[in-house]
């Protein structure tokens, strides 16, 4: 299997080899706030960030995508298997609302089986690396791990041999300041 990490200058996009991108931030960019937890409330659900990709290898029949904290020993924020081979994106706030027809979307390590936004605690700035991986099988096994204890370790771990092609893009969070110190707040969702 070989990886890439996606610094698109000239010579890696001309190879032909899968990218991962996100009309949201650059790689290494900033991860937007509405993405994020709240400075306040510190809930849940925030909107799922828009992933793209293309150049995905002939022999790909699904993907499983899977968003870390790199800073948090591989805390997984977001994991989602037997994404159709057909898909090349997944749009804004797709987590439970708008994931293709088959896509799974799993428990992470907060035990919530939907996008768990970036979280660092107050003050911290956190980089979060997305993976997708081509699989060579329409359905792609993954035991099951205890939440508190999942890491991406124990994921990359049962599929990396098996996966085709692994696409990596990166981003940065920090937790905006509390509204009234200068930044904006989202309210409570309902």
């Amino acid at each position: 299997m070989r990886v890439l990490v996606l610094v698109c200058l000239v010579l890696p996009c001309a190879m032909g080899q899968m990218l991962l991108s996100s009309s949201a931030f650059p790689n290494m960019g900033n991860i937007p706030a509405e993405h994020g937890c709240d400075p306040v409330w510190r809930d849940d659900y925030r909107p799922s960030v828009p992933l793209e990709w293309v150049r995905t290898p002939s022999k790909t029949q699904s993907f499983v995508l899977l968003m870390d904290d790199i800073d948090n020993d591989g805390f997984v924020h977001w994991l989602v298997k037997d994404i159709p081979k057909d898909t090349t994106s997944l749009p804004v706030d797709a987590s439970e609302v708008n994931m293709p027809a088959g896509a799974i979307e799993l428990i992470n390590s907060k035990s919530l089986d939907f996008f768990s936004g970036p979280c660092p605690p107050p003050g911290e700035q956190h980089t979060y690396r997305f993976r997708l991986y081509a699989m060579p099988k329409a359905s792609t096994h993954l035991d099951q791990i205890k939440p508190e204890s999942l890491k991406a370790s124990d994921i990359t771990s049962q599929i990396e041999d098996e996966a085709l092609y692994v696409a990596v893009y990166v981003g940065r969070f920090k937790v905006p300041e509390a509204a009234g110190n200068g930044t904006t707040n989202s309210t409570v969702p309902v």
